[in-house]
């Protein structure tokens, strides 16, 4: 009896670790999903124009892509450059405010612009 009782605590907590597990998991989210989140954001903010929206969201896209690639690898690097290229698409007023925009927003942000 102790034997089955045992056995029954067993599974009943490996299955309590594994229910844990799965809400604990972030949903696999696509690139083009998190692209266009993060250009959703941008708009709002920034008031982007229609050519803008379309080559913000090229450039997320790219740099989402890269991210799901390469994972943490050389994403400081990734950051520089992505930021260089949204910087040529925005004016400057609104450059500067998507700076401002970074540096107030908490650090456990999930992606950044």
């Amino acid at each position: 009896m102790k034997k089955i009782l045992c056995l029954f605590a067993l599974v009943l907590f490996s299955c309590g670790i594994v229910y844990g597990q799965m809400l604990n998991a972030s949903p696999n989210r696509s690139p083009e999903y998190e692209a266009s989140r993060q250009t959703g954001k941008m708009q709002a903010a920034l008031r982007l124009s229609k050519d803008q929206i379309q080559k913000v969201y090229d450039i997320n896209l790219f740099y989402e892509r890269e991210r799901q690639l390469k994972g943490n690898k050389d994403a400081a690097s990734r950051a520089k450059k992505k930021d260089a290229s949204l910087k040529k698409v925005l004016s400057p007023e609104q450059y500067r405010k998507l700076q401002q925009m970074r540096k107030s927003e908490p650090k456990q942000r999930d992606t950044s612009f």
